[in-house]
């Protein structure tokens, strides 16, 4: 297959338009010429996920002259495939396995806002702080499953008292820590449920957590080849 792909890459002459997306020449000129030669597929389309691959580690320029691959649209993750569960039952289910909260923590806030499907802004004594989930990170706009996760981030802790363990200052200039709501672990239910991912070199709960997901097929696992955001944000 590597043979034919390369013997097609040869024949391919930048110089020429684009194929159709539906000509077999099609991706072979993408790989040798560059995203910006040809339009963006339809975010709904079979091709969409497979563009997203190729383009998104294809180079700024190559010899060719190729330009760098095309913004996606600002929206486009919402278009994406992102398989979820109704989140109550869930929780439910998660709390009967959770320890209950001892009280021992060190920090109770009220949350206000959810930025995102990882952080959320809190009050307390002293003023607002912007808090990230420690051990998660959450996909980008343009990924699938983005609005899912800011979605059931705010239905955990929206207008609740969370508890704050374990904080540190962390990636992005935000305060990162251990966080649980009614005695929920809440970056483990985020993981489990396929909506986050779970940093490198985390918890053996949260891994565990993600490869439940996996076999699921929920949330991020939902389409072909999930990208995690770390590599996403990779320029």
């Amino acid at each position: 297959m590597q043979l034919v792909l390369a013997l097609m890459l040869l024949q391919v002459d930048c110089r020429d338009p684009a194929p159709s997306r539906a000509s077999v020449d099609y991706w072979p000129y993408i790989e040798k010429c560059g995203c910006s030669r040809a339009s963006v597929p339809p975010p709904a389309s079979l091709d969409y996920g497979r563009w997203l691959q190729v383009c998104r580690r294809s180079p700024a320029a190559d010899e060719q002259g190729s330009t760098a691959a095309p913004a996606m649209p600002a929206e486009s993750g919402a278009a994406l495939p992102c398989r979820t569960r109704p989140l109550g039952p869930q929780v439910r289910s998660y709390r009967q396995r959770t320890e209950a909260l001892s009280g021992s923590r060190s920090d109770l806030v009220q949350v206000t806002s959810v930025v995102d499907g990882e952080s959320f802004d809190a009050s307390r004594a002293g003023g607002s702080v912007t808090i990230g989930v420690d051990g998660i990170d959450a996909p980008e706009t343009e990924q699938p499953c983005h609005r899912e996760a800011k979605r059931a981030l705010s239905e955990l802790l929206l207008g609740e008292t969370v508890a704050l363990d374990t904080c540190d200052y962390g990636r992005r200039g935000r305060t990162l820590c251990h966080v649980t709501v009614r005695g929920l672990d809440v970056a483990k239910v985020l993981v489990s449920e396929g909506l986050v991912w779970p940093l490198p070199n985390t918890s053996e709960d949260l891994l565990a957590g993600h490869e439940e997901a996996r076999r699921l097929s929920l949330g991020i696992f939902s389409g072909p080849r999930p990208i995690p955001p770390w590599e996403w944000r990779q320029p």
